[in-house]
């Protein structure tokens, strides 16, 4: 009898250390993978969830077991309450299909930005239909949404100049296509204003840029400053000034200029801005400007490319209408002087 109690123990005590083990493996198992792992119970309770995605949303181990999403939105930082609560309810789209569901969801940082994550919800049910429990695994897909979106825009910004060039080479003159020209590079590089202005002398002999052009996004309201004029010396900026007649591009946002270039960016009405030098016979001849108005945002190297093209091509359109102008001129002067009369 007394072996058989042993037995009996020992047999216990075997199971007890098998089950560790195995829960050991499991946990160990769960918090090796970079995903966001997360069982919850038929009520919508948290019962376990892996360092990946305790780390999301800042939890620890204490806070998070046997809570709803709507319990933890009270308890955590403020800016996940809307993803808990929307979390709920995506759970409960899982749960009425019956079936795993896929979705994208967007989980906001305390420090500012966000990360998008891939989601499928798996649905478990017991042998009598009832919930038993729900499976949430997220990926990170931030990084593939990001590259997603740098090459749609690379591909946008590469057909306007495709475009725009199309147009500044047509038999119609520059100052006729300038409009479409300059909204189609607005459209594509997401910027609400856009303009041509050319490089002339005020009263006081100071170069200064002249507007020819300026288009604007439906939705911004165009500083009144930069529809006229551009005067580097009033606006203080002479590192503008000496980077253009060199060729080179100014641009940045409110985050990228110094702090002496601030008061300009603000009369200029721009949070990120693009100048772009245009050249006619290796002269300077005026500058593409670019700006956002509304929000700072970055620019790639890919949209800057892009828009010192379009600048060469501007360059190479007024260049090909002045050769040309010029040429009729010697037409008729040579014409009117083979029948004799001086001009």
């Amino acid at each position: 009898m007394a072996d058989v109690t042993q037995h009996t123990a020992t047999d216990s005590l075997f199971a007890e250390d098998a089950s560790s083990y195995a829960e050991g493996m499991l946990r160990n198992l769960l918090d090796s993978s970079p995903d966001f792992i997360c069982f919850k119970d038929a009520q919508g309770r948290w019962l376990r969830a892996n360092n990946s995605g305790l780390a999301v949303f800042q939890l620890s181990n204490q806070i998070y077991q046997l809570k709803t999403d709507a319990e933890l939105a009270e308890l955590t930082h403020p800016v996940f309450r809307k993803t808990f609560l929307s979390c709920h309810a995506s759970d409960e789209v899982a749960w009425a299909a019956k079936t795993p569901t896929q979705s994208e969801e967007i989980i906001p940082l305390t420090t500012g930005g966000h990360r998008i994550f891939d989601v499928v919800k798996t649905p478990l049910f017991n042998d009598d239909g009832s919930r038993q429990s729900l499976v949430v695994v997220g990926r990170d897909v931030t990084d593939q949404k990001d590259s997603e979106i740098q090459l749609n825009n690379r591909s946008a910004i590469l057909d306007a100049l495709i475009s725009s060039d199309w147009l500044l080479n047509s038999s119609q003159s520059w100052k006729k296509v300038l409009p479409d020209v300059l909204s189609i590079l607005g459209l594509a590089s997401s910027f609400d204003c856009v303009s041509l202005l050319q490089t002339v002398f005020n009263a006081d002999g100071k170069r200064c840029a002249s507007n020819v052009h300026l288009w604007t996004a439906p939705d911004c309201i165009a500083n009144e400053y930069a529809r006229d004029v551009l005067e580097y010396e009033v606006l203080g900026v002479p590192r503008w000034e000496n980077f253009l007649s060199l060729g080179q591009p100014i641009f940045g946002n409110l985050e990228n200029f110094s702090p002496d270039e601030l008061p300009a960016l603000a009369v200029l009405g721009a949070k990120t801005l693009v100048l772009i030098p245009v050249s006619v016979n290796d002269a300077w001849w005026g500058v593409l400007m670019v700006k956002n108005c509304e929000e700072i945002s970055e620019i790639s190297p890919q949209e800057l490319g892009a828009l010192m093209a379009a600048g060469r091509s501007l360059g190479a359109a007024i260049q090909r209408e002045l050769a040309g102008a010029r040429l009729n001129q010697a037409m008729i002067a040579f014409e009117s002087a083979a029948e004799g009369i001086v001009i």
